[in-house]
């Protein structure tokens, strides 16, 4: 009975985790502004058809398409209008953000135990790089949930002795896919962890090696992929873009490599410098080399060193794909942010774990009655610290909106009010112009409204001026129809509906 409230704890602690930090990432997507890059590509991935995308890739500069055709579907489906767009047009993000969580709580606790799953946890949820990206509606947060799935399912199925081999191969073959499809280098990504499974399976278990069939499967699954990526590669409008230089971010004109390689570098090292920051470093370097001890004794391992020694394997390749996205970036004269390895936050956070199990065994073998209490107070901290850094980074986040201002509640309430914007301006403008639109509707009383002809709004800056919008009975020159995803947006009785 206590092993049985013990699961159903561990699951209620889980649960809870990911749910908090769900609302952290909702609370603070609330109170951000939509980026340039962000509202431009809300804009753009309505212009391409599903299907199209599937076949062809998104529009934009990682055209893996998972996240495009799943965003298209969610901005066609929700209202543009007021607070509420900067909660769903992120869900997909906030969602991937916490489904990354849950799978590394849940595949690490499930075998290594809970203190290693709550540092796994902590490195993830309190990294600057994972907190933004999750409150943006972007694709970066889906890279890391799908290299999340690609890298847990890996190492299950070389544990899952009794599930059939032809199963296991199908699982590992749709996290492959997973990843290609949510970004171009997940093809590389998938290709190593491929390769971990073939190595592990054929001297991590020699009991039990690959056939030749399932070797074969594994091998065509990652050609497949890889020819997939490539094909998206291959349409992206960023090969050749060249506009890196310009930004300062072209590693091959930088007047300082070094500190734009240490920069980029974040994700796989950890930012900051404090106390926590170098505790999460000292066990990461724990975690690189302590398993190569474990390996020795592999044929007479149990399923949960065995499945470390799996992580451990399969998370080292992961690493290795920073390689050539690096030297893809500065053959390409692309930018050199630490986003374009964001990737390798997955694989820090489980070689943090490993180093957690790695000092645990040794504390086991020098003084055996401490062992359990070590990793107790370690989960607990870690809990604690990653929940308040989650925070912390959250309350960066938060600043005043702009001041509806004086407005004329009539206007607005004109029985058909077409809605134009400024020719040539920022796509991000649309969706932030929207948002304060919103609640200018909000704040004026419902009423209903005079029977007229077409009176059109002209949307002018929406960040902080007062006179933020005129409403005339012609349209001005220079002003277009405010679209998004593809249709036109309108007003009629200070009510939202499409053209």
């Amino acid at each position: 009975m206590s092993a049985r409230l013990q699961r159903i704890g561990v699951l209620a602690l889980v649960a809870s985790l990911c749910a908090w930090m769900l609302l952290v990432f909702a609370d603070t997507a609330h109170r951000k502004q939509f980026w340039v890059d962000e509202g431009f590509e809300a804009v753009m991935v309505c212009e391409r058809p599903a299907p199209r995308m599937l076949l062809q890739g998104s529009y934009g500069c990682s055209p893996a398409p998972l996240f495009s055709m799943a965003q298209r579907l969610v901005i066609r489906s929700v209202e543009p209008l007021g607070l509420s767009m900067r909660i769903s047009y992120r869900v997909l993000s906030m969602g991937a953000a916490t489904l990354a969580l849950l799978v590394l709580l849940a595949g690490l606790q499930h075998r290594l135990g809970l203190a290693a799953a709550l540092v796994a946890f902590a490195t993830l949820a309190g990294d600057p790089g994972f907190h933004h990206y999750a409150e943006q509606g972007r694709a970066y947060i889906t890279w890391v949930m799908s290299t999340a799935v690609l890298v847990i399912a890996t190492a299950e199925m070389h544990v899952r002795d009794t599930m059939r081999l032809r199963t296991r191969l199908g699982l590992l073959l749709g996290a492959g896919l997973l990843i290609g499809m949510s970004a171009t280098p997940g093809c590389g990504q998938a290709a190593m962890a491929f390769a971990a499974f073939w190595a592990l399976q054929r001297w991590g278990r020699p009991a039990a090696p690959l056939g030749r069939k399932a070797m074969a499967a594994l091998a065509v699954g990652a050609i497949a992929i890889v020819a997939l990526d490539v094909h998206y590669w291959s349409g992206s409008i960023c090969r050749g873009w060249g506009g890196a230089d310009d930004m300062g971010l072209d590693f091959r004109a930088s007047q300082d490599a070094w500190a734009m390689l240490s920069n980029a570098a974040s994700p796989l090292w950890g930012p900051g410098g404090g106390p926590w920051a170098w505790a999460l470093r000292a066990l990461l370097a724990a975690g690189m080399v302590g398993p190569v001890w474990w390996w020795r004794r592999r044929a007479t391992a149990g399923p949960a060193e065995r499945y470390a020694l799996a992580l451990w394997a399969i998370a080292l390749l992961q690493l290795l794909i920073v390689v050539p996205v690096a030297l893809g970036l500065i053959a390409s004269r692309y930018l050199f942010l630490p986003r374009m390895f964001i990737f390798a936050l997955v694989p820090r956070a489980v070689l943090t774990a490993i180093g957690l199990c790695v000092v645990l065994e040794l504390v086991r073998r020098r003084a055996s009655r401490w062992a359990a209490g070590v990793a107790w107070a370690t989960g607990a901290a870690a809990c604690v610290l990653g929940l308040w850094h989650a925070q912390r980074l959250s309350d960066v986040w938060r600043f005043p909106y702009p001041p509806v201002g004086d407005i004329s509640c009539e206007s607005l309430r004109a029985s058909d009010l077409r809605l134009l914007r400024p020719a040539d301006v920022p796509d991000d403008f649309r969706l932030n112009f929207l948002v304060r639109l919103g609640r200018a509707l909000d704040s004026c009383p419902r009423a209903p409204s005079a029977a007229g002809p077409p009176r059109y709004l002209m949307a002018r800056d929406a960040t902080n001026q007062a006179d933020w919008f005129h409403v005339s009975d012609q349209p001005a020159p220079g002003f277009e129809p405010l679209v998004v995803c593809g249709q036109a947006i309108a007003l009629r009785d200070g009510r939202f509906r499409w053209e």
